[in-house]
């Protein structure tokens, strides 16, 4: 399908991760085989059993599991050679405040290249939480805005400290090593997402990070992590050239100048890893090398300034 990717309800996977880790699986792929009205689909059980390796019988009551739960319904008028089905809209209608949709790659399903995709692999290890988890997240995962899933949702932050001055500007030393997943149940979103319990979720984040199905990034954000925009990645090159920039070498990790009067916050940023070939995920792309390009300048010239002595140093 053109650009890739498909898209699911909300409020029908929420429910669907109420049932069994088959039934959701089974979902998943029904889904992945429907066509540009995203509603309906000609795969039926040998896709399932096919793509989530499953036997035959397993995949068959997957799909007779979800008739039960209204989530998947056989057209009418159909041979059963060849059977089609309808998926449920349960939060979508003429309802102005209708839940955002999830939009899904098609490599979640189908794996890249010659891997194991990670759907599959999913259903191997039986990981209930982790896909219902993940799956939802596509929902809030925000690249343009956040480089991931929502700040606002989901973060780890990283406590700063101002080390001192110099000229205009200050150095302000962050400690990720100290940082620890929040996520906030009161978000526009949480109300989608399978469970809310923290260690739930962050068990299910550790299970996605250790099968390379997501990483938290450093992100560095101005004024807030929560509402504020991003400044840009931190990067390794980034971060060399932002501790070249300032006078006095330290020890820390990460340390970065800016204005005196600014405290910019920074926070891991939890990104999937699969990604849709969608406008945005290009227009993503372009923004971080923008702003690798600009900041990379921007703590060059401090450096250059820094260098011939045109600014100092002052402790405080």
């Amino acid at each position: 399908m053109r650009g890739e990717f498909f898209r699911i309800d909300p409020l029908a996977w929420k429910k669907a991760c109420g049932l069994s880790h088959q039934a959701m699986t089974a979902y998943l792929i029904l889904c992945r085989g429907t066509g540009v009205d995203h509603t309906t689909t000609g795969w039926s059980s040998n896709a399932i059993r096919d793509r989530a390796g499953m036997r035959h019988e397993a995949a068959r009551s997957a799909l007779r599991t979800l008739f039960d739960a209204e989530l998947v319904q056989p057209e009418p008028n159909v041979s059963r050679s060849k059977p089609r089905y309808r998926l449920a809209q349960i939060g979508h209608g003429d309802d102005e405040f209708e839940p955002p949709w999830i939009w899904i790659p098609n490599t979640f399903v189908d794996g890249a290249g010659n891997e194991t995709p990670p759907l599959k692999r999913l259903a191997q290890l039986g990981s209930h939480k982790t896909l219902a988890t993940l799956v939802s997240l596509y929902g809030a995962h925000s690249l343009v805005e956040c480089h991931g899933v929502d700040a606002g949702l989901l973060r780890c932050d990283v406590e700063a400290r101002s080390l001192g001055t110099f000229g205009k500007w200050q150095s302000i030393a962050y400690e990720p090593r100290e940082s620890v997943p929040k996520f906030n149940p009161h978000h526009s979103y949480s109300k989608y997402l399978p469970t809310v319990d923290d260690a739930e979720l962050f068990e299910a984040l550790e299970l996605a990070y250790e099968l390379g199905l997501g990483c938290w990034e450093l992100i560095l954000f101005r004024g807030d992590a929560e509402t504020g925009e991003v400044i840009h990645p931190l990067t390794d090159q980034l971060i060399l050239a932002a501790k070249e920039a300032v006078p006095d070498r330290h020890i820390d990790e990460f340390v970065l100048p800016f204005p005196r009067h600014e405290l910019p916050a920074l926070a891991c940023v939890f990104r999937l890893h699969y990604l849709p070939s969608t406008r945005p995920t290009g227009e993503w792309l372009e923004q971080c090398k923008t702003q690798v390009r600009h900041w990379l300048d921007h703590y060059e010239t401090i450096m250059e300034d820094v260098a011939i002595g045109r600014l100092h140093a002052e402790t405080g």
